[in-house]
């Protein structure tokens, strides 16, 4: 494993240290979350009533080149959210924003960390907790497509699960690949999307994500945590890529599990039928009438029946390591590039 080194654009925020928002409102910083290369999640707390919550926090000298994810689209889709009250408590909630000189921050809801960590850490889920966490995000999913908001990063680093005290919580997050849609005719603005095994077909080829594009890759996640990715040891971008291709082309003849009929119809005719109208409220009711008949438990345990009882612990830093990023403009021709510095997908 390469050395980690901290990025030069990042000043670690001291203890203690205020964050004021636009509302006025003081939060101190406690400790780190997750430190990556484009920024840190630190752990706050508010300063008139104690109340736990995470800042995310991003340079200002970031650059496209170094993390292809846009802090403003993010900030920009958790207003968006807000605004419409969403009301939904698998999606973050906006509690202010702020910027600085150096930095430029949100504050959001406080939960343990990422589920991709905690896979790491601790091995495969029990499918009533696969299948489980797959129910709160297709919640989330639909709530998002109906106020018009693509995700475009829908994997397990971009789900935040609860610690030891917060069994159910599970939050979609990390919405800066996200989108409009139907697409403005005055957004051009390029999107770098991550290219790795939980990408959707489309967007290797730097497409830009729509809401069907959503879909498959929560095909993935309810794939990866239940079955296993077929593709998921690929070692280039060609062969994970072609696998992808190999697999969808077949998809109708793969072994599914216990995955229900409506994604598995999903999955056979998106190729189709790519303006298709999703079944989301089918998709909760299968998954529901599935968990009433899998054995009942808490949302997060793993196969070797051992609940995690304890908050992990952060073993270091975040390793930068390069990564493929596919870049799409509108409908105009496209590139794939190297990213200079991203998240090496175990947060």
């Amino acid at each position: 494993m390469p050395e980690y080194k901290e990025p030069d654009d990042v000043r670690l925020l001291d203890y203690g240290e205020f964050l004021i928002t636009d509302k006025k409102e003081k939060y101190s910083v406690m400790d780190i979350i997750v430190l990556a290369s484009h920024g840190v999640l630190m752990r706050v707390e508010k300063s008139d009533d104690g109340k736990l919550l995470c800042a995310k926090i991003q340079a200002n000298k970031i650059t496209k080149k170094q993390y292809p994810g846009d802090f403003r689209r993010e900030l920009k889709a958790l207003q968006m959210l807000e605004e419409k009250k969403s009301g939904n408590k698998y999606l973050p909630r906006l509690w202010g924003f702020g910027k600085t000189d150096e930095i430029t921050f949100f504050i959001t809801d406080h939960v343990g960390e990422t589920l991709q960590r905690q896979l790491l850490k601790f091995g495969q889920l029990s499918p009533s907790s696969a299948y489980r966490i797959c129910r709160y995000i297709i919640s989330a999913v639909k709530t998002i497509h109906a106020f018009g908001i693509v995700h475009g990063n829908i994997r397990p680093s971009a789900i935040l699960v609860g610690g030891p005290h917060e069994r159910d919580i599970v939050r979609l997050f990390g919405f800066q690949f996200s989108s409009e849609h139907p697409q403005k005719k005055d957004d051009t603005e390029a999107i770098g999307y991550p290219l790795d095994q939980y990408t959707a077909r489309a967007i290797h080829k730097c497409e830009r994500a729509k809401p069907i594009h959503d879909m498959e890759m929560y095909i993935h996640l309810m794939y990866s945590l239940t079955i296993g990715l077929p593709w998921s040891k690929a070692k280039t971008l060609k062969a994970l890529t072609s696998a992808k291709e190999s697999f969808w082309k077949k998809a109708v003849h793969q072994n599914w599990g216990r995955t229900p009929q409506t994604v598995q119809y999903l999955a056979t005719i998106m190729d189709k039928e790519p303006d298709m109208k999703i079944d989301y409220v089918g998709i909760e009711h299968d998954l529901d009438d599935l968990l009433q008949v899998l054995p009942p438990g808490n949302c997060f345990e793993w196969e070797d029946a051992s609940a995690l009882t304890c908050q992990p612990q952060r073993k270091g830093p975040t390793v930068i390591q390069p990564l493929d990023i596919g870049v799409a403009k509108g409908h105009k021709r496209t590139v794939v590039e190297r990213c200079e510095a991203v998240l090496q997908p175990d947060l």
